[in-house]
């Protein structure tokens, strides 16, 4: 009896002792603190106290508290119990750093820190980062699960956020900064470091890395190092930077070598997706880069898509390899848009590699559009540009890209040593003046430049089209901004049919076994026709059939949805498209058209609980697509819902969040005794989150319990696990 009491006491000891704590500027250190009648009132009380995995830490939101939070590794320090760091109230809580850092967490992992405001007061005073993770732990130490999220942080002289690790392979995984606006710091904005010579056996020792929906602003760089870059990830397995937005960095560095927007280095499978990046700079004279985006030394098995780069001093996506780099291998650029890049250097797409680097193979770079118009402080520019530097880059492929020069500009500069194959490209030199150099010599069509290289051939057969493409807006793309979906961009579509980008894409899958993806930039399924367009935009026709209605409703789990059609001319089908997001798109059922004046109904039963979304796509007999809008079937009121299923369940629980408002959730896992059987934080943005409890197979059949917790409301589901 009493061993069985005391298993339970050091089952439940860690989740039973877990509090909240609170910081308010009407609190007092002599309080208790856990609660808001009893809270604290300084950073000194909150650094003086330790604090256990599962506790919370709240601030009194629209109040500042003076001082610099710290987190030591006796606290926390438990990936599977969250040390949740926040404010209540209204508004979020404000920590006045002074001169030194905002929070600092060192050797730690498991917590999570949100809705806040560091400010440094003044770059000029202040010497610390916003909010530094540091671990120097040796022996390969993995530090996990850590959130940051729905913070603002400025005005403090070294970095904004900064994560860091350099002690062999000790790093971070399962690492989210989110919703960030990091804007009037020194040194850089995001910065992840795991930088280090690579193994033998290719190890990272970060992994599981995402930085999204994060605006950087306002990072000069102090000229003391390679600095003003805007978001940074080195030493990084799996890695997502998305729908982030960074402008105006890089004004005081003195280094060549850097600084970039948004890039990586030293990494492995990172994705870059759905960004912005402009005016950037490159600093003083001796500044090489200022570009947009970059995948840089010892980045492999890596992408830069859906990105939009303009008006940055250096290029607007540059491909290198620095001095002395890890190799460098299958990386990808696709579906992007340059406009006006390379202002004082480069080319807008600029390849580079310096000495002593490992190698530098498989580029591929494909269904970009790029636009370049002469810039008086760089008189080497061009739309594709390889740098007179060290040889050795092989297996560099550009394919189905538009690529726009006015005035005098070349399209393509690729020096004597170094060779790339194009294919299925549109060259168009808006003044007539056709100039390729390549490999010594210049070339004034693409004919000759054809001839005399290979270029421009497959199979025996020409390929690439040089004259106007046909785009809106060419030149005047502007700025999106941060908030705004990079949807909205209204340059660079094909206008017509007619032109000579539309259904005339070589077919990479075909003939090279690439996976082009299944969208434009846009967002447009690929392909809308018999062939995909060459460039960043998949024109999408208007077919000879006229849509009277397309509209749904749902009974329980079941959707409904119906179309009629009024005159209906050469239809091959209509194509019903779902989609759980409103953004990724799949096919469900094919029709066939039952002539004008029809009526068509499908029944999905299949769905996933909250939005479900829905898209005609009408196929015309010579494989022209048009799309209908975008069909929202929402069962149930739009208020906070959370939803668990299946129940009973044998192998994974679905869990879907509808919320009004961004924050953390956590999910707490128990069996019937009560004991903790997992612990995880996820962060909920507004609308619906859905994700998977997976890994519960092993669990053996039985009852068990689901807590999860999102904006201070508890839902409880007892789930039931069946046999396997």
């Amino acid at each position: 009896m009493y061993k069985f009491f005391g298993f339970l006491f050091l089952t439940f000891s860690t989740s039973s002792f877990a509090a909240s704590y609170y910081v308010s500027s009407t609190g007092s250190d002599l309080n208790a603190g856990t609660s808001i009648a009893t809270a604290w009132a300084t950073i000194t009380k909150v650094n003086s106290s330790v604090f256990l995995p599962g506790d919370a830490l709240y601030f009194e939101g629209g109040q500042t508290f003076n001082g610099s939070i710290f987190l030591s590794s006796t606290e926390a320090n438990d990936p599977n119990s969250i040390f949740t760091i926040s404010s209540y109230g209204t508004g979020k809580a404000t920590i006045n750093a002074g001169t030194s850092y905002g929070f600092y967490a060192y050797n730690t992992q498991g917590f999570s820190l949100s809705n806040l405001i560091f400010d440094g007061n003044n770059t000029a005073t202040n010497t610390g980062a916003g909010i530094l993770v540091y671990a120097d732990l040796p022996g390969n130490v993995t530090f996990s699960n850590i959130t940051i999220a729905n913070c603002e942080v400025k005005n403090f002289g070294a970095e904004g956020v900064k994560v860091y690790a350099f002690t062999g392979l000790t790093g971070y995984q399962n690492l989210s900064l989110s919703n960030l606006s990091v804007h009037d710091v020194t040194k850089n904005g995001i910065e992840i470091y795991g930088f280090l010579p690579r193994t033998p056996d290719n190890q990272w020792p970060n992994k599981n890395v995402t930085v999204s929906n994060c605006e950087v602003y306002n990072v000069p760089g102090s000229g003391l190092q390679h600095e003003g870059n805007g978001i940074v990830i080195s030493g990084v397995d799996g890695g997502t930077i998305q729908n982030c937005v960074v402008h105006n960095t890089g004004q005081a560095n003195t280094f060549c070598g850097g600084p970039v927007g948004i890039w990586s280095l030293e990494s492995n499978n990172v994705t870059i997706q759905y960004c912005e990046s402009y005016n950037n700079h490159r600093g003083s004279t001796a500044g090489c880069d200022g570009g947009g985006f970059d995948l840089d030394g010892g980045v492999t098995n890596s992408f830069m898509q859906y990105n939009y780069s303009h008006d940055n001093e250096g290029a607007g996506f540059l491909i290198g390899q620095y001095p002395n780099a890890n190799k460098w291998n299958n990386n990808t650029v696709r579906f992007n848009i340059s406009q006006n890049d390379g202002i004082q250097n480069k080319g807008s797409i600029d390849l580079f590699k310096g000495p002593g680097s490992a190698s530098m193979s498989g580029a591929y770079i494909y269904e970009n559009t790029i636009y370049v118009s002469p810039q008086p402080a760089n008189g080497g520019l061009s739309a594709v540009n390889f740098e007179n530097w060290s040889t050795g880059i092989s297996n560099v492929f550009f394919y189905n890209n538009v690529f726009i020069a006015t005035a005098t500009v070349p399209l393509v500069v690729v020096p004597s040593g170094y060779s790339a194959f194009f294919a299925g490209n549109i060259y168009w030199p808006t003044a007539g003046n056709f100039s390729i150099h390549y490999q010594g010599t210049n070339y004034t069509s693409l004919s000759s430049w054809r001839t005399a290289t290979g270029n421009e051939i497959v199979s025996g057969s020409s390929t690439g089209f040089s004259g106007n493409p046909l785009l809106t807006n060419v030149g005047s793309g502007g700025t999106i901004g941060y908030g705004t979906s990079l949807s909205s961009l209204n340059a660079y579509k094909i206008q017509s049919a007619l032109s000579p980008a539309y259904q005339t894409a070589l077919d990479l899958h075909a003939l090279y076994g690439i996976d082009v993806g299944s969208m434009d930039f846009w967002g447009t399924i690929l392909p809308s026709g018999i062939a995909d367009d060459i460039g960043a935009n998949e024109f999408v026709s208007i077919l000879p059939t006229q849509l009277l209605g397309f509209y749904g409703n749902c009974s329980g789990q079941v959707d409904h949805i119906s179309w009629s059609t009024a005159e209906e001319s050469n239809m091959k089908s209509y194509d019903l498209m779902y989609s759980a997001d409103g953004r990724h798109f799949k096919k469900l059922v094919s029709i066939l058209p039952n002539g004008s004046f029809s009526s068509y109904h499908y029944t999905n039963d299949s769905t996933s609980p909250g939005n479900n979304y829905y898209q005609l796509s009408m196929v015309d007999m010579d494989g022209s697509v048009s799309l209908s809008t975008v069909l929202n079937i929402s069962c149930g009121s739009p208020t906070e819902q959370v939803k668990v299923w299946p129940n009973p369940f044998n192998q994974v629980v679905h869990v879907s969040i509808t919320s009004l408002s961004a924050g953390p959730a956590t999910l707490t896992l128990y069996d019937v005794m009560g004991k903790l059987l997992s612990r995880r934080e996820v962060q909920i943005q507004e609308g619906i989150h859905q994700f998977n409890l997976s890994e519960l197979g092993n669990l053996p059949t039985g009852t068990y319990y689901l807590q999860i917790d999102h904006l201070d409301k508890p839902s409880h589901f007892k789930l039931l696990k069946t046999s396997n």
